[in-house]
């Protein structure tokens, strides 16, 4: 458990990407900048290709001593 604010600090860097883009959509559907043919494909856009690179891009640059952490003693 001594590791547990480099833990938590890894996951809010981890969600907060998604979580911003998730409040700019709404943003931008607050101020109907876009119509609905143009959220799907921005949907789309970010669901098939953003939120996983984004993803794997966090998975990478989790250093290995945090992932392995709970195997030491």
């Amino acid at each position: 458990m001594t590791n547990s604010p480099a833990l938590l600090l890894t996951i809010v860097q981890s969600i907060l990407p998604i979580l911003v883009t998730l409040g700019f959509g709404y943003f931008a559907a607050y101020r109907k900048d876009f119509d609905a043919q143009q959220a799907g494909v921005l949907t789309r856009l970010v669901m098939l290709y953003a939120l996983p690179l984004e993803l794997l891009a966090s998975i990478l640059s989790t250093p290995r001593n945090q992932v392995e952490g709970s195997k030491n003693p």
